[in-house]
């Protein structure tokens, strides 16, 4: 997802001075955010609320995926599998449990990141070139 996109979908001002660390930590937060929110609209019986979440959480992960570049090597490979299991868990026909697994991967990836993030250095853009 290129900068300018990321900041029309995902909060404006705040991401055109965004670091590829911060994007990619939002992106992780608000995959999160969407799949609480399904979970909620699956407890509450609002089939609509519930694809509409499953959907964005699913396109989230998706520019994920899509945002890795694999010419980086074997940490870049490690983390593009890892973005495809958790999307491929992500679908209007998934089970609770494999939403939840997802979410699992997305929190400890994004946590990792939040981690770098605290260091000051922007270092996913060896491998998060695409972002």
């Amino acid at each position: 997802m290129s900068n300018r996109r990321a900041t029309k979908g995902y909060g404006g001002v705040r991401l055109q001075t965004a670091t590829c660390l911060d994007v990619t930590c939002l992106l992780h937060e608000r995959a999160l955010l969407e799949l609480a929110r399904e979970s909620k609209a699956r407890e509450a019986g609002d089939e609509q609320a519930r694809q509409a979440a499953i959907t964005h959480a699913r396109r989230i992960a998706l520019e994920l995926v899509a945002s890795i570049d694999l010419s980086k090597g074997e940490l870049a490979e490690s983390l593009h599998r890892l973005y495809c299991f958790a999307a491929a868990r992500i679908s209007p026909l998934a089970e609770p449990e494999d939403l939840e697994v997802a979410g699992d991967v997305l929190r400890e990836l994004g946590q990792a990141y939040g981690e770098l993030r605290t260091t000051g250095v922007d270092a996913p853009r060896a491998v998060l070139a695409n972002l």
